[in-house]
C-alpha cells in the first residue's frame, strides 16, 4: 500500500495568507474600550463594566437570550473553578473583556450533539444549552492592544471540530489554553474572540486521506510466478546469464509497475486551480456571500449555512482583513455522506479579501 498526501488543493489560499499576512487578524482599536450600548440596546439588570473586575478568575460565554432579546450584557459572567471551569451564576454581565492566563477553553462535546439532535429534530437553532466558555484573569479592556491576536470561534453544529479553533486553521486544531483573549460583542450582535498565543490539544478536524491501494500488475505476477517456478527446482543450478536475466526482467517490471500507477495519479497543477477557482470583487459582504451560494447551486448543491454564518457572519471583514474557511456542501439539505455514514470531504475553500477601497475580493474554489 502507498499513501500519498492530498494537500495541493490549499496551495492558492496558502499564498494568499503569506502575501497578505492572515496571521495578525486586526481588532479596530475603536473597540478597545468597554461601551454600554444605546438605543435600541436595552438596559440590563446585572450590567457591568468589565473594567470593574479587573483583577478576578471567571468563566466567560455568549449570552444568546440577551443577544436575541435586544438587551446589553451579551457576555454572561461566572465564577471560575481553581482549574478553570465554570463555576456558579454572577448574575453579572458585559459587552467585552479582555482575560490572560491562566486561560482555560471549556467545551462538551456530548453537549453539542445534544443541541445538533435538538436542531435535527426541533429546526432554527436548536435547543441551545450552555455548553462551551473561556476563564481567565480580567485585565483592563484596552491593555496591550490587538498586535499579534488571531481570530477565533466555536461552532456546536460543527461535525467534526465542536471545539474552539482558529478561523484560518484548515485542520481545525483545538485550542485549550492561550495566552490572552480579547471577547467582544459588537452593536450588530455579533461575538468575536481574538487570541494571542494559542495552546493546542491533540485534537484536530483534519480528516485522514483513504489510503490508495496499488494493485499488482499483470507482468509483476507473472514474474513472481516465473521466479517461484524456478525456485522450487532446489536441485537445478542457475547459469550466471539465467540470473542475469531474471534480475532484468525484475527490474524492469517495477519500472512498468510504477509507472502505470504514477499515470493514475491525478496530479492538480496551476492551471487546474485556476480552472476550478474564480476570483470577483463586490461592493458588500452579503453580495459576496450571496454569489458564493448561487455558484454552489448551480454545482448541484447548497452551503451549510450555519457553518456559513459561524465563519463569515461573525465580526465581518475588516479593511485590509482576509478571512478564509472551507464551508461544507449539502445535498437536499443534508450532508454528503460515504460508505460506512462518514462525511466526504465535499467543501468549497472560501478566500474574502477587504480592499482599502471598501470592496472585498473573492477567491473561491472545490476541495475535491
Amino acid at each position: 500500500m502507498r499513501k500519498f498526501d492530498k494537500k495541493i488543493s490549499m496551495l492558492k489560499a496558502n499564498i494568499l495568507f503569506e502575501q497578505r499576512g492572515l496571521i495578525k487578524e486586526n481588532i479596530n482599536e475603536e473597540d478597545l474600550a468597554e461601551v454600554k450600548y444605546d438605543k435600541p440596546w436595552k438596559e440590563l439588570e446585572g450590567y457591568i463594566d468589565a473594567e470593574e473586575l479587573v483583577g478576578k478568575h471567571l468563566w466567560f460565554h455568549t449570552n444568546r437570550t440577551h443577544r436575541n432579546n435586544g438587551y446589553n450584557g451579551m457576555i454572561g459572567v461566572y465564577t471560575s473553578t481553581e482549574k478553570g471551569r465554570k463555576g456558579s451564576l454572577t448574575k453579572k454581565y458585559t459587552n467585552e473583556v479582555r482575560i490572560k492566563s491562566p486561560i482555560y477553553f471549556q467545551t462538551s462535546d456530548s453537549g453539542s450533539a445534544r443541541i445538533k439532535k435538538s436542531k435535527e429534530e426541533k429546526g432554527g437553532a436548536g435547543e441551545r444549552k450552555l455548553i462551551a466558555g473561556v476563564s481567565g484573569v480580567v485585565v483592563p479592556t484596552g491593555d496591550g492592544g490587538s498586535s499579534g491576536m488571531i481570530e477565533a470561534g466555536f461552532n456546536p453544529f460543527d461535525s467534526v471540530a465542536p471545539w474552539f479553533y482558529l478561523k484560518n486553521d484548515a485542520d481545525k486544531k483545538e485550542i485549550v489554553s492561550a495566552d490572552e483573549v480579547f471577547f467582544h460583542a459588537s452593536k450588530e450582535g455579533e461575538w468575536s474572540f481574538f487570541i494571542k498565543g494559542p495552546k493546542f490539544s491533540d485534537r484536530s478536524g483534519k480528516k485522514e486521506e483513504p489510503e490508495l491501494e496499488v494493485e499488482p500488475e499483470a507482468d509483476e505476477l507473472e514474474l513472481d510466478k516465473e521466479i517461484n517456478e524456478t525456485m522450487k527446482k532446489k536441485n537445478r543450478i542457475l547459469t550466471e546469464s539465467q540470473k542475469s536475466q531474471i534480475t532484468e526482467n525484475k527490474e524492469k517490471a517495477i519500472l512498468e509497475s510504477f509507472a502505470s500507477t504514477f499515470n493514475k495519479i491525478k496530479r492538480i497543477d496551476e492551471s487546474e486551480i485556476n480552472e476550478n477557482s474564480s476570483d470577483t470583487y463586490f461592493e458588500t459582504l452579503s453580495e459576496t456571500l450571496d454569489y458564493v451560494r448561487e455558484q454552489v447551486l448551480k454545482m448541484g448543491y447548497t452551503l451549510d449555512e450555519d457553518d456559513l454564518h459561524f465563519q463569515f457572519g461573525t465580526g465581518g471583514v475588516s479593511y485590509g482583513q482576509t478571512k478564509s474557511a472551507v464551508i461544507p456542501l449539502l445535498k437536499n439539505g443534508e450532508p454528503i455522506l460515504g460508505k460506512g455514514g462518514k462525511p466526504l470531504n465535499r467543501g468549497v475553500n472560501i478566500v474574502i479579501y477587504r480592499m482599502d477601497s471598501g470592496r472585498y475580493e473573492l477567491t473561491f474554489y472545490k476541495t475535491f
